[in-house]
C-alpha cells in the first residue's frame, strides 16, 4: 500500500503539472497571432485533457480498488501525438505564403511550453524509475513517451516559426554540395 500512496501522490502532481500546462496553452494560444502557433498550442491544450482523464482514472482505480486498473487496454487506441500533429504541419505547408511571421509572443510560448513539457518529462522519468508495480511502470512509460513526443512537436514548430526555409531544408534531408 506505501508503493500506492505514493503513487497517488506522483499522481496528483501530474495532474496539476497537465492542468497547468492545459491553462497555459490556452493563455498563450489566446495571445498569439501566428495560425500554426495558435493551432499547435490549441492543440496541446485538447491533447492535455486526455492526460487528464487518464490519470484520474487510474487515480480513481488505485484509490478505491488498490491497483492500476488495465492500464494497456486504456491506452492501447491513443492517437500518438506525432502522427496527430502532422496534419497541423502539412495546412501550414500548404499556408506558408498566407502565415503571418511569427511574432516573439509565439516564440516565448513556445519556449516556455518546451520548459514545462522538459520538466514534465523528468517527472514521469523519475517515476517510471521508482514503481515497481507492472502497470505503474505502462502508465509512466506511456506518459513519459506522450511528453518526449510533445516536446518534440514543440521543439519543432518553434523551428519552423523561427525559420520556414531552414525548417524545410531540414526535414527534406537536403544535402548541399560544397563542389
Amino acid at each position: 500500500m506505501s508503493e500506492h500512496k505514493e503513487d497517488l501522490e506522483a499522481l496528483q502532481t501530474a495532474l496539476q503539472m497537465e492542468q497547468d500546462g492545459r491553462e497555459f496553452y490556452q493563455k498563450a494560444a489566446a495571445r498569439v497571432h501566428n495560425p500554426l502557433a495558435k493551432r499547435t498550442l490549441n492543440w496541446l491544450a485538447d491533447w492535455e485533457l486526455e492526460h487528464i482523464a487518464l490519470i484520474k482514472k487510474f487515480y480513481t482505480s488505485l484509490k478505491e480498488a488498490d491497483h492500476w486498473g488495465d492500464v494497456r487496454e486504456a491506452i492501447k487506441d491513443e492517437p500518438s501525438p506525432k502522427q496527430e500533429v502532422k496534419t497541423i504541419f502539412k495546412e501550414a505547408q500548404e499556408q506558408i505564403d498566407e502565415l503571418v511571421k511569427p511574432d516573439d509572443e509565439a516564440l516565448e510560448a513556445y519556449k516556455t511550453a518546451r520548459d514545462f513539457e522538459n520538466k514534465a518529462v523528468q517527472f514521469y522519468q523519475e517515476r517510471l524509475n521508482k514503481v515497481t508495480d507492472p502497470d505503474g511502470k505502462v502508465f509512466y512509460q506511456f506518459m513519459l513517451e506522450q511528453e518526449q513526443e510533445h516536446y518534440e512537436i514543440l521543439d519543432n514548430s518553434y523551428r519552423y516559426l523561427e525559420n520556414p526555409e531552414l525548417w524545410h531544408s531540414e526535414e527534406e534531408g537536403w544535402m548541399f554540395d560544397g563542389g
